[in-house]
């Protein structure tokens, strides 16, 4: 496996491999190994994606010198297919990780799913997931409805179901999250250990990972998280509050806020009129 080399999109040149719709880049570097994992934005944008795009993350990996794994997918199933399960339960990924002194599973939310999930392969992993969903099968998150329509129609049983599961062999998890989005809320709650570590970036949204990026602490936090430094996390997210971008995210939430509260103030009024 990982015979053919290939020259991506950007020029880079990587060890290619095709498992059925999933595409897979390695890149050999340094000492560390990034396992990276898509989200299902990049198949929202296209549809049909150059199977020769770089891996998520890859560039500023690759700038660390860590050596890089992307994993790529065709389709919105949250990499819920046997033949990539197979992959990362087999020899052919262990023989990868082996050579590495650490491995860093690391991705944003479809991707993030993933991320946790798949760190259990590897004891003492750590994975650094940015607004993850725990799992979409439909009988352990029934009030997940009304968006990932393509995830919650996949396949949930078998393998790695249910990333909140099976979580005790990772040295860490740093789950990146806005506190204030109650269904990426409801998802970090179900992560549970000593090992978990909940990164809390207000205001947010689901899109963690791109406010982290316009704001300039992705990379950093990275650094912190391949360094087991949690407590860098606090300082970096403040940052987020001279963005305006942040400011426009608190007052569409007040917004939102004191239109719930009109019916309730509306009928107390009534009360006290009458």
């Amino acid at each position: 496996m990982f015979e053919r080399v290939a020259t991506l999109t950007d020029g880079t040149v990587a060890f290619h491999e095709v498992i059925g719709h999933y595409t897979l880049d390695y890149i050999p570097r340094g000492a560390t190994l990034v396992v990276s994992f898509e989200p299902a934005a990049i198949l929202g944008r296209d549809p049909c994606p150059d199977r020769l795009r770089p891996g998520w993350g890859q560039k500023f990996v690759v700038e660390e010198g860590h050596s890089f794994l992307a994993v790529k997918s065709q389709a919105m199933d949250w990499y819920r297919g046997h033949d990539l399960h197979a992959f990362f339960r087999g020899d052919d990924f262990q023989n990868i990780a082996r050579r590495h002194e650490k491995v860093i599973f690391y991705g944003s939310s479809m991707g993030a799913y993933a991320a946790i999930a798949f760190a259990r392969v590897v004891p003492g992993a750590i994975a650094l997931a940015m607004s993850p969903q725990s799992t979409l099968d439909p009988r352990i998150v029934p009030w997940e409805r009304g968006r990932f329509q393509a995830g919650l129609a996949s396949d949930w049983s078998g393998d790695f179901a249910d990333a909140a599961e099976d979580t005790g062999g990772a040295s860490a998890i740093f789950i990146v999250y806005d506190p204030f989005h109650p269904k990426d809320r409801k998802h970090v709650s179900r992560f549970r250990g000593n090992n978990i570590h909940g990164l809390k970036l207000p205001f947010g949204h689901h899109t963690t990972a791109a406010l982290m990026q316009k704001i300039g602490i992705l990379r950093p936090a990275f650094r912190a998280a391949v360094e087991m430094r949690p407590q860098d996390f606090p300082k970096l997210a403040r940052q987020r509050r001279l963005q305006p971008e942040y400011r426009d995210n608190v007052m569409s939430k007040l917004a939102v806020r004191a239109e719930r509260r009109k019916p309730k103030a509306m009928g107390l009024e009534r009360r006290q009129k009458a």
